[in-house]
């Protein structure tokens, strides 16, 4: 009767020891996946997260090739360049000019879009500050397909104007002989 009383003491000794193993493992198998979902959702993409990246970065005249490698990659972003215009016409509502961003070399198209009427005419020099909207494809000067920047101006200024102004003024006093 001794035997059996201390047969059943472990037993139950067993069992308890068996339940707190099993509820410790329970509690090691909770951290380990409460731990992987927190390191994995730092690697996840936060599509506001990278909008805000990408806004809160603004390329210029000495970094704008990165945009034009690839315009998509790189929308939302804030842009402020400078372009000689290659043309510029109103389709509907909107104001499109194609610029050259690399105006040494008439290289780096891309089309800005605009609400606002923008005045310049074709070598004239601007100067946008806007947002990339994205790509779009348009036949370059040789008839090729390629990719290019499309911006969203929320400014631009025509920084040649002031020149013109001041060439045919001097054109004028030359004409008047004053000059």
């Amino acid at each position: 009767m001794e035997e059996s009383r201390i047969d059943k003491r472990k037993a139950k000794n067993q069992k308890r020891l068996m339940v707190v193993g099993v509820v410790l493992i329970a509690i090691i198998a909770v951290i380990v996946i409460a731990l992987n979902l927190s390191s994995d959702s730092s690697s996840v993409s936060d599509p506001l997260k990278e909008a805000s990246k990408k806004e809160a970065k603004t390329f210029r005249d000495d970094n704008f090739s990165t945009v034009l490698i690839n315009p998509k990659e790189n929308k939302g972003a804030s842009v402020n360049i400078s372009g000689k215009v290659l043309n510029s016409k109103k389709k509907g509502k909107i104001w499109r000019v194609e610029i050259y961003q690399d105006q040494e070399n008439d290289d780096g198209l891309t089309v800005i879009e605009s609400g606002k009427d923008i005045s310049a005419d074709k070598g004239d020099i601007i100067r946008v500050i806007g947002t990339i909207k994205g790509e779009e494809k348009i036949k370059d000067s040789k008839k090729d397909e390629i990719k290019v920047p499309v911006i969203e101006a929320s400014s631009i200024s025509n920084t040649s104007k002031p020149q013109k102004i001041e060439q045919n003024n001097n054109q004028r006093l030359q004409e008047q002989g004053m000059m």
